[in-house]
């Protein structure tokens, strides 16, 4: 069974992002097509990491050197030691 599209207008309304003012507005349609290239079935036609670092709404935050930071540690060595069930770590 097929369903019927429904636009990202529809999926994410205005008053679900911010907008007191025209600039916020620029932005909720910058968030709406950022998201509308994320939420791509076809990963090969789905934006990529870098692209979406590049979108207009990413860029203002972006930050080169968090990005290609390497990942936290972890610091407590006793959670690393102990064995834990896979129900144990989605606590």
């Amino acid at each position: 069974t097929q369903f019927a599209g429904v636009s990202f207008s529809e999926l994410f309304p205005d008053w679900a992002f911010p907008s007191d003012t025209e600039h916020d507005k620029l932005k909720t349609s910058q968030a709406r097509d950022l998201l509308s290239k994320m939420l791509v079935i076809d990963p090969e036609s789905r934006i990529s990491v870098q692209e979406a670092l590049n979108h207009p709404y990413i860029h203002v935050w972006y930050d080169p050197a968090e990005a290609d930071a390497p990942p936290p540690q972890i610091s407590d060595k006793q959670l690393e030691e102990r064995e834990h069930s896979i129900e144990q770590w989605k606590e």
